[in-house]
């Protein structure tokens, strides 16, 4: 669907092709978003009429709704866009760019001259950034090769944490790309109650993401730790669907459960 959807097209870097493009489950939330909607205005409609309504949803036709620029673009002036990147039609320094360590990374946003200010404070107002070719909004974004080359050199210095709270403090949108154990140790996430620690039977204590939403100022918590591989079967088979004990030593020789996970070389 991303495929189709016109996503794969817009979203690879600008050196490369559409099949580089990782995938995405991009479609499938913006398709559920669009159920969710639709049947409350079915549930709506229900109650004022008492009549029902079958809702169906097409992922790809929900998804042409996010890309709306491109697809004017082409039905009023004929241009097929291009995959962009990291760039942005109007905005310099628009990019994603190195940090100090091993695939560290931080984004970095300038869209106000306020903020460009500001940037070149915390770079200790380099001699490049005095140049006439980085005066003004237009001038940045049409020079904002060389820029992106002064601003990556620069953010190899520093760690992607630290500057984005540093930025950020300066009121210049600025991300840490975190990998999974940055997020899991992040001090905002774990301030908010995002993870709970968990203790998994014979492997330790692991965070665990809870409940996304919080209800009247409360987090909904994690009652029990995630089940072991196969430690339902037994309760399930057995207790609520009925099967007898020959039926589940059917169902374990011919392989369809077991106690541990089939290995198959590839």
């Amino acid at each position: 669907m991303d495929g189709i959807a016109g996503y794969t097209w817009l979203r690879h870097y600008a050196d490369q092709t559409p099949d580089t493009t990782n995938y995405t489950a991009h479609t499938d939330v913006v398709t559920s978003q669009n159920n969710a909607m639709a049947v409350l205005m079915a549930i709506y409609r229900r109650n004022r009429t008492g009549k029902g309504q079958l809702v169906e949803t097409a992922g790809v036709e929900a998804c042409l709704h996010q890309i709306p620029a491109a697809l004017m673009d082409f039905a009023l002036n004929g241009r097929v866009h291009a995959s962009p990147g990291n760039d942005h039609p109007s905005m310099a320094p628009h990019g994603c760019y190195p940090c100090r360590g091993d695939d560290r990374w931080i984004v970095i946003t300038v869209y106000a001259e306020g903020q460009w200010q500001a940037l070149q404070q915390a770079m200790g107002d380099p001699a490049w950034a005095e140049d006439e070719r980085f005066a003004t909004t237009p001038s940045r974004w049409a020079h904002r090769d060389e820029l992106n080359e002064h601003m990556a050199e620069w953010t190899r210095r520093y760690d992607q944490s630290e500057l984005m709270d540093r930025l950020q403090r300066l009121r210049i949108p600025a991300a840490a790309i975190h990998d999974n154990r940055d997020h899991a140790e992040d001090p905002h996430w774990r301030a908010r109650g995002i993870y709970e620690d968990v203790e998994l039977e014979g492997y330790g204590t692991y965070p665990v993401p809870a409940s996304p939403w919080v209800m009247d100022g409360r987090r909904l918590g994690i009652r029990r730790p995630p089940p072991k591989f196969a430690q339902h079967n037994e309760e399930v088979l057995s207790g609520l669907l009925g099967f007898t004990i020959d039926e589940i030593g059917s169902l374990r020789a011919e392989q369809y459960i077991g106690d541990a996970p089939l290995m198959h070389e590839i």
